[in-house]
């Protein structure tokens, strides 16, 4: 009798680790977010407050430090934020692509798979050069995840970046 409770209480525990499994299927992916952050240049830190926060931002000549920038910044961290099932065995792609009126400043992908977690969630970083005179476009794009998957596939923001006397 004590086995057959015990086994029972087992399987139940069982039951419920297995419900519980981040790689069960269910759920489907989403580009969640874009997060944009300087990078400063002189010290190598990286200021938290997120340019993409739907806030207005004092954006003007930031390269030499004006504006909300405070200290010369010509690069930003790009961070995208993307939901789903599972990432312990993800296949699939995010592509960041960013570029202002003249030029391309950024096309970078990046396979789901080596980046493991558990939380139904992943945040993945890029860094994208030459900013803060151009408006700049990021656009965050899942690839090769098939579309019955998938939530919400792109998402693209803006950055206002502006310069002049």
């Amino acid at each position: 009798m004590k086995t057959s409770i015990g086994l029972l209480v087992f399987m139940l525990l069982l039951g419920m680790i297995a419900s519980a499994d981040p790689n069960q299927e269910g759920g489907k992916y989403s580009v969640a977010a874009i997060h944009a952050h300087f990078y400063y240049q002189a010290t190598g830190k990286i200021n938290p407050r997120d340019l993409l926060d739907g806030r207005s931002h004092a954006l003007w000549n930031t390269i030499i430090g004006e504006g909300e920038a405070r200290e010369p910044s010509a690069a930003i961290m790009v961070l995208v934020e993307i939901t789903g099932p599972r990432f312990t065995r993800s296949e699939g792609k995010l592509r960041l692509t960013a570029a202002d009126s003249k030029k391309t400043l950024l096309d970078q992908t990046l396979e789901l798979y080596p980046w493991f977690s558990t939380s139904g969630k992943v945040i993945l970083p890029f860094f994208v050069y030459d900013t803060g005179c151009e408006k700049v476009k990021i656009t965050a794009t899942l690839e090769g995840i098939p579309s019955s998957s998938v939530d919400i596939g792109t998402l693209t923001r803006t950055i206002p970046f502006e310069c002049g006397e």
